[in-house]
């Protein structure tokens, strides 16, 4: 029994460490969180301007018909120069 003990021990510490534990394991672990981090920013993002975008009147609306502000001046716009008066 005590063989049998003794040969599995040495056949398990014989084998590769985890491949969890790898350093390419960690960094596709910390890139998998980058990545949900980036897309669920980008979908808050989304979803934000989306609500923002509803409140927003349709350009294919018709425009507001444009106002003149014009006022009526008593009087000469301008005054005439004289040449001869100088």
């Amino acid at each position: 029994m005590k063989s049998l003990c003794l040969i599995l021990v040495l056949a398990i510490s014989a084998t590769p460490a985890c491949s969890h534990f790898t350093a390419r394991a960690r960094q596709d672990r910390a890139y998998a969180r980058y990545f949900k981090k980036l897309r669920t920013d980008r979908d808050r993002r989304l979803a934000r301007l989306r609500h923002n975008v509803s409140k927003i009147p349709s350009p294919r609306a018709a425009p507001p018909e444009p106002r003149e502000t014009t006022q009526m001046l008593e009087g000469p716009q301008a005054v005439p120069s004289d040449p001869g008066e100088q």
